[in-house]
This record gives C-alpha cells, structure tokens and sequence, in this order.
C-alpha cells in the first residue's frame, strides 16, 4: 500500500498550481462515490484553476508593455515627421515651405496633439490621417520632401500597434477578476493536506476502492518532490 507524502515547501506558484489541477482531475476521473472527497476535490481544482488564471493575468502584463512600446516608436516618428516638416516650412528654397505647408496642415487637422489622446482616439486619427496622407496631392508633397521613407515607417508603426491593442482587448475581454496566485497558494496546499490525509486513512480503511488514487497521487507529489530535490541541490 502506497502512502502519500507531503508535497515539498519550496514547489513554486506554477508548479504548485499545476500539482494540484492533476491531482484533482485525476481523482475526479476515479469517479469514487464519496461526497466529502469529490467537495474537496472540486475545491482543489477551482484554487488550482484560479492560481493558472491568475498567472495568466501577470504575464498579459508583458503584453501591456509591449503595447507601450508599440505606441512610444509611432509617436516618435509623428514627432520626427512633424519636426522635419517644420524645417522645411522655414526653408526658403524651391517650393518645400508649399510641401511642408500641405503635409503639415494634414496633420494639424487631425490633432498636432493626438499622441496625448487614449489609445483608442488616437488610432482612429492616425487611420484617418494616414489614409489621406496616400492621396497623390500629399505623396507628391512627400516625394519632394524626401519624406516618403519616413510616413512609410510611420504607418508601418502604427499598423503594428493596432494588430497588438486588438490582441490585448481580446485577451481583457476573456478575463475574469483573479486573486494572486500565491495568495491562494498558502490555503491551497493547506486543503491538499487534507485530501492526502484523508486518502491515506482510507486506502488503509477500504484499499479496493482508495488504492488505485492513493497511488496515482503519490505518484504525482513525488515526481515533483524529486525535481525541487534535484533543483535544490544544484
């Protein structure tokens, strides 16, 4: 007869969370009649549930940075354009002060501040700007100024970040309120203790029915006991 040991202190939040998702679907899957078991089963999985939601929600956060990111590199090349355009504006030679003019203007109609917008407002005005902007009047505008290249990197930038802010909102639009991971971890591990305690008594009370799970849990605990053990002692 298999006994169950404790599973180890310094298992993280992910390892952890995942223990004890397998270990309640496996019970789960056992189907063993027994009430006060399959309650603390199912409340095994809606911790180990949350905790994989709420790690989940940190990494999201690796996205919002990236986002940030995005939407810093396309506000500096609005800056580069804008600037560059104000050069031309005051460059009394052929007809840039015109082209510059024209460009300038555009922008000007949409928002010379629109970077300060929201994310959303400030997308709907670039679209709009930089749709107008392939007009061959401001193309023409743009080829005397040599400024193509640079409204090309433009809208690439701001292509690049729409595609990410779509992502991120459907990603928010999935997510539920989650509490920390490691503040479930605590009472989490508390209630496996219980299960295994329980598991243990009864494989010994009625070893037909409990054995198979007493043993499939043992299993589990300890694989991961060895691999903190192994990680421990490099």
């Amino acid at each position: 007869m298999n006994r169950i040991n404790n599973p180890a202190y310094r298992a993280t939040v992910a390892e952890s969370c995942n223990l004890y998702v397998n270990i309640a679907k496996a019970i789960q899957a056992r189907t063993i009649e027994d009430a006060y078991l399959n309650d603390k089963t199912s409340d095994l999985l809606n911790m180990g549930t949350a905790m994989q939601n709420s790690l989940a929600n940190d990494r999201s956060k690796d996205k919002t940075e990236a986002l940030s990111d995005l939407d810093n590199r396309r506000d500096n090349l609005l800056s580069a354009l804008k600037l560059m355009l104000r050069g031309f504006m005051n460059w009394d030679k052929n007809e840039y002060p015109m082209h510059a003019n024209k460009v300038y203007g555009l922008i000007k109609n949409h928002g010379l501040k629109m970077a300060s917008e929201n994310y959303e407002k400030q997308s709907a005005l670039m679209d709009s700007m930089l749709l107008e902007m392939k007009k061959p009047e401001y193309q023409l505008s743009l080829n005397e100024l040599q400024l193509v290249a640079l409204s090309e990197s433009l809208e690439a930038a701001n292509t690049a970040f729409n595609s990410a802010f779509r992502e991120s909102m459907a990603i928010e639009a999935e997510k539920q309120p989650v509490v920390a991971a490691t503040k479930i971890k605590s009472e989490a591990r508390s209630l496996l203790i219980e299960i295994i305690n329980y598991l243990n008594v009864m494989s010994t009370v009625n070893n037909e029915v409990y054995n198979t799970i007493t043993t499939e849990v043992a299993e589990l605990i300890n694989s991961l006991n060895t691999k903190i053990k192994t990680r421990i002692s490099n």
